[in-house]
């Protein structure tokens, strides 16, 4: 079943999330009082929709309730009202931005279940995390290409990278491996995948998407 995000607030890193979620074809919802910003939006998500999202009416009327996760991206006081609304709502993830660390821990108090304090390259790495929780770290390095940081899927453990051929099936490079406190640059065809390896993989965002996708539930 597709999966549904809310993403409240649609300043640099609120725009950032939503738009990189929609890109990654997944169902956003986005929110914010601001029309011209909800207008910037709208060709990039399922529904844009200009609302006080401190009101939790406008908030059902959008499917805000429906949403298996909500970013909000408000920053100041309404973060913390909108953060409460949600959690009342039922919303499972509610991942909220705050200005400095006592506005994370009251939003913490109030529901919030990850708090982040962002610059846009960070909206994009949030987005991506969302996406698949394989990942543990995303770097865009153009806005083709990005080497993405991720735990070795089960249906890997104990084959080798000759075997998996990456390269040939999804034009994806691992170019290193960190297996405890080691890593390994570059590593050779012959290395096995072990339980507990965290893969370093360059290629373009769609076939890194379509790895993970094939791998991740095996």
């Amino acid at each position: 079943m597709k999966r549904q995000f809310a993403v409240i607030g649609l300043g640099r890193f609120g725009s950032t999330v939503a738009k990189t979620l929609g890109q990654l074809g997944e169902t956003v919802i986005a929110i914010d009082e601001d029309e011209a910003k909800v207008n910037a939006i709208k060709d990039f998500v399922a529904y844009a929709k200009q609302a006080n999202a401190t009101d939790p009416l406008s908030l059902r009327e959008a499917g805000v309730a429906n949403c298996d996760t909500a970013i909000i991206a408000t920053g100041n006081s309404s973060a913390i009202i909108i953060t409460l609304v949600l959690a009342e709502m039922g919303v499972k993830k509610i991942i909220a931005k705050a200005d400095d660390e006592i506005h994370g821990m009251a939003l913490q108090k109030v529901g919030a279940t990850k708090v982040v304090f962002p610059e846009q390259d960070s909206g994009i790495r949030l987005a991506n995390q969302l996406v698949s929780s394989e990942i543990l770290e995303y770097i865009e390095i153009s806005k083709e290409y990005s080497v993405q940081e991720l735990a070795v899927p089960r249906g890997l453990i104990g084959k080798t990278l000759m075997q998996l051929d990456f390269r040939k099936k999804y034009n994806v490079s691992i170019i290193a491996i960190k297996r405890k406190d080691e890593i390994i640059v570059v590593p050779s065809r012959t290395d096995e995948l072990k339980q507990g390896d965290i893969l370093f993989l360059i290629g373009r965002h769609a076939n890194i998407k379509k790895f993970i996708n094939d791998f991740a539930n095996k």
